[in-house]
């Protein structure tokens, strides 16, 4: 009987410490948000998608509705990178460190990783916190005037569960609908668009014959 006791209280111990753990690369993960928006001035609602896709040093935004995806590179020294594609034309726009600005310099880089960079989630307020494994989750609530209202983290993932934003024109909700670990999948997306015919930003104006260009 003793040996028996013994063998399941492992047993409980083992099943807590897997329950506590996060086995998803989060630097290789994918995120699929839904985005509801209402514009105070009118009380349309409106709804969007947006999937985000990590692979070490790239992260990359599909935007399905409009047919638009970007991939966002860290650059070796300061700065980062953009791809810019418009699926219905096969075309690329690329853009070098030097000609991207940015909101918040210092966090460019969390803010297109995270969506919401750590210094952000610092000044917020903590709520509650629950959970385990991959869904440990943290509430957190802004200060007046801030961009963020309502926040549920994921700690594990780097990654926002909900948020509700405070827009110039209303209020925007983000609901992660799933999250992606196949590599075959995140791949694809990171190489699917490699064929399309790509032009420098800085070489805009040379191409006034181009007809996607003007």
């Amino acid at each position: 009987m003793k040996c028996n006791f013994t063998f399941f209280a492992l047993l409980l111990g083992i099943s807590g410490h897997t329950l506590g753990q996060c086995d998803l690369p989060v630097q290789q993960l994918g995120a699929v948000y839904r985005i509801t928006e209402q514009r105070l001035a009118t009380g349309q609602t409106g709804e969007s998608q947006l999937r985000l896709w990590r692979r070490g040093g790239q992260v990359a935004y599909e935007f399905p509705g409009v047919g638009i995806a970007e991939i966002w590179s860290r650059a070796p020294t300061r700065g980062m990178y953009l791809a810019r594609y418009f699926d219905e034309h096969s075309r690329a726009i690329e853009y070098q460190p030097g000609e991207l600005h940015y909101a918040h310099p210092a966090t460019a880089w969390q803010d297109k990783q995270q969506l919401v960079a750590s210094a952000e989630l610092a000044s917020m307020t903590p709520v509650s916190s629950g959970g385990s494994g991959c869904q440990v989750r943290e509430s957190y609530a802004g200060k007046p005037g801030a961009r963020i209202v309502a926040l549920t983290w994921l700690p594990r993932l780097r990654l926002p569960a909900y948020m509700k934003i405070a827009t110039a024109g209303g209020v925007q909700e983000w609901q992660l609908l799933e999250t992606v670990r196949s590599t075959g999948r995140i791949d694809e997306v990171f190489t699917s668009r490699e064929h399309y015919a790509a032009t420098d930003y800085a070489d805009i104006g040379d191409n006034e014959s181009d007809p996607f260009l003007m």
